[in-house]
C-alpha cells in the first residue's frame, strides 16, 4: 500500500515538473531543484518498501515507521495537489489573457480586414484558369454582391504604369496620359474609394513583391469586403500577391476519362456509329496526348471533328509535332503540339 502511495506522489511530481517546463514559469524560486530532490528521495524510499512491508508483520518498529510514512505521504499528496491546482489556474489565466490579446489584435486589425482579400487560381497554361475565373466573374450572385466588377489582363512583364492605366480604364477613369506611377495610383484610390469591387487580375507574372506593394496599399481604399481574384501559373506569384495557402486554389489536370469525354463529344459529332467505332481507339490515344489539359482537348476535338478517315486521324496521332522540345518559353510544352496542329490545318489566308 505504501509503495502505491509513493508511486502516486511520483506521478504528481512528474506532472508538476512537466507543467513548469511547458509554461516556463517558477511558482517558487528554486522549486525545480526541490522537485528533483523529492523525486530522488522518493525513489530511494520506494526501493526499500517491499522489504519493509514484509518485515512489518514481525517488526513493530518497521510497522510504526510505515504508519508514519503513510500519514506524511497523505500530507505530501495534499500539498502537491494544491500545487498542481495552482499551476492549472495559472494555465487557465494565461489562456484567458491570450484570448483577450487575440481579441484586441483582431479589433486593431479591422483596417487589414478592409483590404481586399486575394484569392489565386494557380495552374499551368491551358488548364482552365480563365474559364473558371469567368464563371465567377459572370455569376449572378457576384454581379449583385459587388458594386463594381473589373477584369484586367496583366501578363508578362509586370509593368506598373501599364497595369495602373489598365485598372484606371477598367474602373471608368478613361485613358490616362500620365506616366508617373504615384499620379496613377492616386487616381486608382480616387476611383475605388468606398466602392465594393471584384477585381480579376488575369495572367499574373510577378517575381518582385515590391512591384505589387504600391497596388496593395492603393486598393485598400475600397470598401470592406472587396475581393481580388488572381490567375497565375506559379504558386510563388500567388504568395507575392498576398494569397495565403488557404486562399490558393491549385487546378489539377483532367483525368484520362474526363479528358476523353471532353474530346469525344465534339470530335465524334455528326459522325455515324460505324465511323465512331472505327475511330475510337485512335481517338482515345489522341486524347491521351492532351495530358489532361482542357485547352488541348478543346483545340484537338475541333480539329478532329472535320476529319473523317482513319488515315487522317492516324496522321495526327503519329505527327512529329508531339515530340517537339524546348518550347516552354513560347507556351506550355504539352499544349504546343495541339495548338500547332490546329494552326497548320487553317486555310492559308
Amino acid at each position: 500500500m505504501a509503495e502505491g502511495i509513493v508511486t502516486d506522489l511520483m506521478k504528481q511530481l512528474v506532472s508538476i515538473a512537466a507543467r513548469e517546463a511547458e509554461q516556463e514559469i517558477r511558482l517558487v524560486v528554486g522549486v525545480d531543484k526541490e522537485i528533483e530532490k523529492l523525486k530522488d528521495n522518493l525513489q530511494t524510499l520506494e526501493a526499500v518498501l517491499n522489504d519493509a512491508e514484509k518485515r512489518q508483520v514481525t517488526d513493530k518498529a518497521v510497522k510504526l515507521w510505515l504508519k508514519k510514512l503513510e500519514g506524511v505521504s497523505y500530507e505530501m499528496d495534499d500539498v502537491l495537489d494544491e500545487w498542481n491546482t495552482a499551476m492549472i489556474k495559472s494555465e487557465i489565466q494565461k489562456e484567458d489573457e491570450n484570448a483577450e490579446n487575440d481579441l484586441v489584435v483582431k479589433k486593431k486589425g479591422s483596417e487589414e480586414e478592409r483590404s481586399p482579400y486575394v484569392i489565386s487560381l494557380v495552374g499551368m497554361g491551358g488548364i482552365g484558369k480563365i474559364v473558371l475565373a469567368q464563371l465567377a466573374y459572370n455569376d449572378h450572385e457576384v454581379k449583385t454582391h459587388f458594386e463594381k466588377r473589373v477584369w484586367v489582363c496583366v501578363s508578362e512583364p509586370f509593368d506598373q504604369p501599364r497595369v495602373s492605366k489598365a485598372i484606371i480604364k477598367a474602373f471608368g477613369g478613361g485613358d490616362s496620359n500620365s506616366i508617373e506611377l504615384q499620379v496613377l495610383l492616386e487616381k486608382i484610390c480616387e476611383l475605388i474609394e468606398g466602392k465594393k469591387f471584384f477585381l480579376v487580375l488575369d495572367d499574373v507574372w510577378i517575381e518582385d513583391s515590391t512591384l505589387w506593394e504600391p497596388f496593395k496599399l492603393a486598393l485598400k481604399y475600397g470598401a470592406q469586403g472587396c475581393r481580388i481574384l488572381v490567375t497565375t501559373r506559379k504558386s510563388r506569384f500567388a504568395k507575392i500577391m498576398g494569397s495565403t495557402s488557404a486562399c490558393v486554389i491549385n487546378l489539377e489536370v483532367l483525368s484520362d476519362e474526363d479528358c476523353w469525354l471532353m474530346f469525344s463529344n465534339i470530335a465524334f459529332f455528326d459522325k455515324d456509329p460505324e465511323q465512331c467505332r472505327q475511330l475510337e481507339v485512335l481517338g482515345r490515344q489522341i486524347a491521351m496526348k492532351c495530358k489532361g489539359l482542357p485547352l488541348a482537348a478543346k483545340t484537338l476535338r475541333s480539329l478532329m471533328r472535320f476529319m473523317r478517315s482513319k488515315e487522317q486521324w492516324k496522321n495526327v496521332l503519329d505527327s512529329n509535332l508531339w515530340e517537339l522540345g524546348d518550347v516552354e518559353k513560347v507556351v506550355e510544352k504539352d499544349l504546343f503540339a495541339p495548338l500547332l496542329l490546329s494552326y497548320n490545318d487553317l486555310p492559308s489566308n
